[in-house]
C-alpha cells in the first residue's frame, strides 16, 4: 500500500480554526498566518536530519574531481607518471593543471567568484562541445564519426550537469 504523506495544519491565531499549512491568510477570518512556525512532516523531518541535498553532495565530489584532475595534469607534467619531459606541452599542461587545481580548491571553499570563473569553463566546454559536433563529420568511418559524437555529447552533458549544480548550490 502506498505511503500517504501527511498534511502540515496550522491553528489561525485570531479565530483558531484549521488551516493548510500553505496558507499565508485566514479563509474565515483573514488573519495573516504568514508568520506562524509550520510544523514538520516526517519527511521534511527526514531531509533535515540527512543535511545536504544530493545537490550539494554532487557539488563537493565535482569540487573534488576538478581538484584531483589538476592534480593529475601537475603530475604527468612534472614527468612523475612517466611521461617525462615534453618540452612545451609539459609547461602549458603545468599552468592548466595548476589553475584547474587551485580552482578545485576554491570550489571546495565555495568561494563566489572561483564558482563564477568555473562557469565561464562550463560554458566554453558546452561551446567546445558543440563545435566538436559539427567536425565530427569529418571523421573517415562511421565508427569513428559516432564515437567522437558519443564524446562530444557526454562533455555537452557533463558541462550543462555542472552549470546546474553549480547553480542550485551557489545561489
Amino acid at each position: 500500500m502506498p505511503q500517504q504523506q501527511q498534511l502540515v495544519t496550522i491553528q489561525c491565531p485570531a479565530c483558531g480554526k484549521t488551516l493548510a499549512g500553505w496558507a499565508t491568510q485566514c479563509q474565515f477570518c483573514g488573519a495573516q498566518t504568514g508568520h506562524i512556525p509550520r510544523p514538520m512532516t516526517p519527511q521534511m523531518q527526514a531531509k533535515r536530519e540527512l543535511g545536504m541535498s544530493w545537490q550539494e553532495i554532487a557539488y563537493f565530489i565535482l569540487a573534488g574531481l576538478w581538484t584531483l584532475s589538476g592534480i593529475y595534469g601537475l603530475l604527468q607534467a612534472f614527468g612523475v607518471m612517466g611521461l617525462g619531459d615534453v618540452g612545451f606541452g609539459a609547461g602549458f599542461g603545468g599552468t592548466f593543471s595548476a589553475i584547474q587545481f587551485l580552482l578545485g580548491l576554491g570550489l571546495l571553499t565555495q568561494n563566489e567568484w572561483v564558482v563564477y570563473i568555473v562557469r565561464i569553463f562550463c560554458y566554453l566546454q558546452i561551446l567546445f562541445a558543440l563545435l566538436g559536433f559539427v567536425f565530427s563529420f569529418g571523421a573517415e568511418s562511421t565508427l569513428a564519426v559516432l564515437f567522437f559524437l558519443g564524446y562530444h555529447l557526454f562533455q555537452l552533458a557533463l558541462a550543462c550537469f555542472q552549470l546546474y549544480i553549480f547553480s542550485v548550490v551557489s545561489d
